[in-house]
């Protein structure tokens, strides 16, 4: 016998804002449960408190739903980096280590992130979306470390720090996906030199 969900509407008004961030964690805790590729508009619907109508009208698919939350995540994150990076003198010491150390660390942003760079390899879509949060990371840490150490070549720093962003993801690709935690925390020293040497060279 077929079972069908009732969903009682509550009258409460809610801003434009308050249901953009309602669907956005709905969205967010069934990605994580199923990963993006078995998700669909549906789970994502039954999460929330909208009709089906009041969902669609801001969101068509689940794309475009990923996509707001990877931009608003990368955007806080960028955030905390530049007030992070702007208040430590040894800008480059600052950089290196955050690097390094968060290579190990597991939570859900980073979960949804690697979802996405999955996704990447099969859809162009995916792959425009992860260059263009990367370039916003190359711009602030060339701005910031171009401000402590203005005799540095900007568009020399601005490729090597694309190179150490492409670098890093793919150690954080190996150190979560591949089971290559434990080898990457006991040689942390060599990856610190190796960034190091990519950006004092």
């Amino acid at each position: 016998m077929r079972t069908e969900v009732i969903k009682i509407e509550t009258y409460t008004r809610k801003s434009r804002e308050e249901r953009l961030e309602e669907i956005k964690q709905a969205a967010q805790k069934v990605f994580l449960r199923k990963g993006f590729k078995d998700t669909n508009m549906e789970d994502i619907i039954n999460e929330t408190t909208l009709s089906k109508g009041g969902f669609y009208y801001y969101f068509k698919n689940t794309k475009e739903i990923y996509f707001a939350i990877l931009e608003e995540k990368s955007d806080n994150t960028i955030a905390y980096l530049g007030q992070m990076f702007a208040d430590n003198q040894d800008t480059i010491g600052e950089v290196v280590d955050y690097l390094a150390e968060s290579i190990f660390e597991d939570f859900a942003e980073r979960r949804l992130f690697l979802m996405g760079l999955y996704e990447s390899y099969y859809d162009n879509d995916f792959m425009e979306k992860f260059g263009l949060i990367q370039e916003k990371y190359v711009d602030l840490t060339v701005n910031i470390i171009i401000e402590k150490h203005p005799d540095m070549g900007k568009e020399k720093l601005r490729e090597k720090i694309n190179f150490l962003y492409t670098l890093y993801h793919n150690f954080v690709i190996n150190c979560n996906m591949m089971a290559g935690k434990n080898i990457y925390k006991r040689n942390k020293k060599y990856l610190k030199d190796l960034f190091i040497d990519i950006l004092r060279d």
